[in-house]
């Protein structure tokens, strides 16, 4: 994941450049807001998490499963936010290729990450968050007693 999240960064410089492409005004302008939101939620989700964040899949027994922030909505924001990021940062400066081909690579990899995180989390994980989606909030939270539909 390393050398492929490195391998974006750099595509994201090159392909501007290689490709001659013009800053593409408002849309731009949108992505770099869209950059700037993903990090904000990726800095949420990882000061939620404190101690506990780390780049590799660690199962500690005993501890409780983080469902604060971010987590009350979602099962995980931060890879919300390395979505939005590889859809947005290189559209800042029309990286359209990087944008598209990161993304679909990005897809498997989180793909396989997730169904091995979400099993090393065992069944306190699953049962914590059983009624939480993976990556879209609900549009409105379940009433407090009522079982989901």
């Amino acid at each position: 994941m390393v050398l492929f999240h490195t391998a974006f960064l750099v595509a994201c410089a090159l392909e501007p450049l290689a490709l001659h492409r013009p800053f593409p005004g408002l849309l731009g302008y949108v992505s770099l807001g869209g950059a700037i939101a993903s990090q904000a939620l990726r800095y949420w989700a990882i000061s939620t998490l404190g101690e506990r964040w780390n780049t590799r899949i660690i199962f500690v027994p005993g501890a409780t499963p983080v469902t604060d922030g971010p987590y009350r909505y979602i099962r995980h924001p931060n890879y919300v936010a390395v979505i939005l990021e590889f859809a947005f940062l290189p559209l800042i400066h029309g990286g359209y290729l990087t944008a598209i081909l990161f993304s679909l690579g990005n897809a498997v990899l989180l793909y396989v990450r997730i169904r091995a995180e979400e099993q090393a989390l065992g069944a306190e994980y699953q049962q914590a968050f059983a009624h939480r989606p993976r990556f879209l909030p609900k549009a409105a939270p379940e009433p407090p007693g009522l079982p989901p539909p």
